[in-house]
């Protein structure tokens, strides 16, 4: 019976999906989940079910091996699809959760919690920024390629938790721009200088905690007494009196 939806995965999804293996995985595993659920939700017979948890379960397997992703095979001679399918979708649960928590601890060593009085002068220096860029002596083409680029760093900051990438890259411009209009070139210096500060203030503020929240080196306890050693050396009875009559 054929998927009423076509394959769980299409070109586009590999051509979409990140460059790095475990992004990559995630994102193709993700979509093919998505499609299964959705098709096993609108169908009711529960005929198709067995062919498209046979299609996710290959797909995936395939993806896991081209990706080295460990742990996620299953049986090609099962008996029950249910049992089997079970079994599979933890094993592929189970290395998920642990790549997406990799991939987290590894984004917060590149991202920071901006507090409200931060966020607030950052803001006031770009839209300085923005003032003297509108009215500065440069083409449209540049103004506008400026703006997206300050687009993109207030909306990063607007984040919960926001990417230090777009946020840098916003200030480096800025000083860039600066050496081609002299007239606003302090302006601009001092808004990215001031940005560059706020971020690095904060970056040193997180370490800090980090390096404060690192668990105290355990205490050194000294090794319990060989008893086989001491035995070896001074034979079973060495402690007794060698005078005791027996």
């Amino acid at each position: 019976m054929e998927n009423p939806i076509g394959p769980l995965l299409i070109q586009d999804d590999f051509d979409d999906a990140p460059d790095d293996d475990a992004g990559a995985f995630l994102f193709l595993e993700e979509a093919a989940r998505r499609r299964l659920y959705l098709t096993v939700e609108e169908d009711q017979n529960g005929y198709k079910h067995y062919p498209l948890k046979n299609e996710y379960m290959t797909r995936v397997a395939g993806l896991a091996q081209t990706f080295n992703v460990p742990g996620i095979t299953f049986d090609e001679d099962y008996r029950d699809v249910d049992n089997e399918f079970s079994t599979f979708i933890s094993r592929v649960d189970y290395q998920t959760t642990q790549i997406n928590a990799t991939l987290s601890r590894a984004r917060r060593r590149h991202s920071l919690r901006f507090d409200g009085a931060t966020k607030q002068k950052i803001s006031f220096h770009l839209e300085r920024v923005r003032e003297v860029i509108s009215t500065a002596d440069i083409s449209e083409r540049r103004k506008a390629a400026l703006q997206k680029r300050l687009d993109d760093l207030e909306a990063e900051l607007a984040k919960p938790r926001s990417s230090l990438t777009p946020i840098l890259l916003g200030a480096v411009v800025i000083l860039g721009i600066s050496a081609d209009v002299s007239e606003i070139s302090t302006t601009l210096k001092s808004a990215a200088s001031a940005i560059l500060e706020a971020v690095g203030q904060m970056r040193l503020e997180a370490d800090e905690r980090e390096v404060e929240m690192l668990p105290s080196p355990p205490l050194q306890i000294a090794p319990p007494v060989n008893i086989k050693r001491r035995e070896a050396t001074e034979g079973p009875y060495g402690d007794l009196d060698d005078d005791i009559p027996f």
